[in-house]
């Protein structure tokens, strides 16, 4: 197979998808920031549209993100391929401005955020049905096309997975999700799996004192949620492919006060069924009274 022709197209296109990938990463689509993540759906959009792709844009269930973006084109054989990207990166405004993440080019690699993951992907959508139409326009006409990006895939939206199904029927050939796998440099390889995820949330019910009048009379929450959470993080099992993390811990309410609440949350994800229901049975036996308590019993005057 000859593979110059595309290769010369490829090279030809690369500075606009630069250009492309420069101007996304410049926009700030932390899941949270619902106005930047509607930003660089509405900018994918306007790109993508010159392959006579159709918008539109799916209001989240959840009323504080952004929309999801559905861009189709139907074909002359009644099969579609289904691709799959997402809008969303990690990072709000002020800690990429704190740490300095921003587009920023060094030798042949290109740094920011979403540059892997997954705006990187995007425009690697762009550059294949760019070179499809021009290269292999028979193919293009033929294959209908649907594209979805997810505007919460950070924080695991819910419906948007029913969307997918909504327009990916059985006509679909293939549908291919263009987040990078992650290697090092030089290794490529094709995912063909991804873990099972799962959240979990822990709650702490303590009780509250003033922390200098009346200290023993407290039944510090954060402190036993900290005991917990030792017991969370080591059910992280690398050898079963298991991993456990904390995500988010919140509690107290002052500096002077014994906390009387404390809570957490997080994830744990597993290839084996087996493992991860392992795993969701251990998370829940952890439930229950704690080892912390009042050395005071609190008797109102």
């Amino acid at each position: 197979m000859n593979t110059e022709p595309l290769l010369r197209h490829l090279h030809r296109q690369l500075p606009a998808a630069l250009e492309m990938l420069r101007e996304m990463v410049g926009i700030n689509s932390w899941t949270e920031n619902r106005d930047g993540v509607n930003r660089v759906g509405r900018f994918t959009a306007s790109v993508f549209a010159p392959l006579g792709l159709d918008a539109e844009f799916v209001r989240s269930q959840h009323p504080a993100w952004g929309d999801h973006l559905v861009m189709s084109r139907n074909g002359t054989s009644g099969r579609t391929v289904g691709l799959v990207s997402h809008l969303d990166t990690v990072f709000p405004p002020e800690e990429e401005e704190r740490n300095g993440f921003r587009w920023s080019v060094e030798g042949s690699r290109a740094f920011g955020p979403g540059t892997h993951d997954i705006k990187g992907g995007t425009v690697m959508m762009w550059l294949v049905l760019d070179a499809l139409k021009a290269l292999a326009p028979e193919l293009w006409e033929s294959l209908g096309w649907r594209l979805l990006w997810n505007s919460s895939e950070e924080l695991l939206s819910t419906d948007f997975g029913p969307l997918c199904r909504s327009h990916l029927d059985p006509a679909n050939a293939i549908a291919l999700v263009f987040e990078a796998e992650g290697r090092g440099p030089g290794v490529r390889r094709l995912v063909v799996a991804r873990k099972g995820r799962g959240t979990w949330r822990i709650c702490v019910t303590g009780r509250g004192a003033h922390a200098g009048v009346h200290h023993a009379r407290g039944a510090n929450a954060i402190t036993q949620l900290a005991r917990t959470l030792e017991q969370v993080d080591a059910l992280t099992d690398s050898g079963r492919e298991l991993t456990v993390n904390i995500g988010v811990v919140r509690g107290g309410g002052g500096l002077n006060r014994v906390p009387h609440l404390a809570e957490a949350e997080g994830e744990w994800r597993a290839f084996d069924p087996a493992v991860f229901a392992d795993c969701r049975a251990r998370l829940l036996r952890l439930a229950g009274p704690g080892t912390v308590c009042s050395p005071m019993a609190f008797r109102p005057r």
